[in-house]
């Protein structure tokens, strides 16, 4: 849909953005770049801006297990505490318990697999192989940051105590589908969106991430939404991409890009509804009638 379709006569823009050709901004994920314009987008007389990102494409390069956001598995046997720190990269359930268990046994100096998967429940259980031993699984504010994949997301710390082989069930099914949307961020664009606490929100809009590891990401071919930006130019562009908790993505040097199609739209002034219209009628008339009455005394 161009502009001529919403009203003006003025024809439509395509930012045809790539990360490669963009500036680093912070971090060295290759996810918050930011384009300068040689020619700056400006809106004409009497118009506002509409944007929405039409076109997305980027390779799922990222880690299922990141570095210092959710590589921390923190446990406790016999009123010890352990920090289990998981290498980055990509697991399966399976891959993921194999490795877990040998950080747990090097940790405690003893063999033995403490964790192991129920595939009835897609649960993990950690279990004591020390008669007696009580048993804590710690939830993410106290050092569990990998909760959503071992099944602790929103839990308390678990804590079993008694005699004989004790264990804890983890409360959540596993999770390893990995992050289900990239958030295109605009910083630089005075976005109105809200999130889930009814504060500004800069997200431009919402990639879902429909392929595994290695594969492409496509925005689904659906009507955008277009967002109002008034009394704004374009001079440069800052884009962020981060997971739904806020994090920035690390892309590993592979780049990715998009397009932004801005319309224009004439800037009109609100009609007022067709009952305050009516309201001042009445007032109106009670007030020239009350007038004339008293002309005529």
């Amino acid at each position: 849909m161009g502009s001529q379709q919403l009203d003006t006569p003025y024809g439509s823009i395509n930012l045809y953005l790539n990360s490669n050709q963009a500036t680093l901004s912070e971090g060295l994920g290759n996810s918050n770049k930011t384009w300068f314009l040689n020619s700056p987008v400006y809106p004409p007389q009497h118009t506002r801006m509409l944007v929405a990102v039409t076109d997305f494409q980027a390779a799922n390069s990222w880690y299922l297990i990141r570095v210092g956001i959710n590589d921390n598995f923190r446990f406790g046997e016999a009123g010890v505490n352990y920090i289990a720190i998981i290498p980055e990269g990509n697991y399966t359930s399976l891959t993921f318990l194999a490795t877990l268990n040998g950080l747990i046994e090097v940790l405690l100096g003893s063999l033995g697999a403490r964790m192991t998967y129920i595939s009835a429940s897609n649960k993990f259980v950690y279990t004591t192989i020390v008669l007696g031993n009580s048993v804590t699984v710690y939830n993410k504010a106290n050092g569990t940051t990998c909760d959503t994949e071992v099944g602790m997301e929103n839990s308390p710390n678990i804590t079993a105590t008694g005699v004989g082989f004790n264990s804890i069930t983890f409360p959540n099914m596993i999770n390893f589908a990995g992050i289900p949307y990239i958030n295109v961020i605009g910083n630089s664009l005075g976005l109105e969106n809200r999130d889930s606490f009814g504060d500004i929100n800069l997200t431009l809009c919402k990639v879902p991430v429909k392929t595994q590891s290695l594969g492409f990401i496509y925005l689904p071919n659906s009507p955008p939404t277009y967002l109002s930006l008034e009394d704004r130019h374009i001079k440069k562009i800052q884009l962020i991409l981060r997971d739904d908790e806020g994090n920035d993505l690390d892309f590993h040097g592979v780049s990715w890009g998009l397009t932004i199609s801005i319309h224009f739209q004439y800037i009109r002034i609100a009609e007022e509804p067709e009952h305050v219209i009516q309201t001042k009628d009445v007032i109106k008339q009670a007030i020239e009638t009350k007038e004339g009455s008293l002309e005529n005394n």
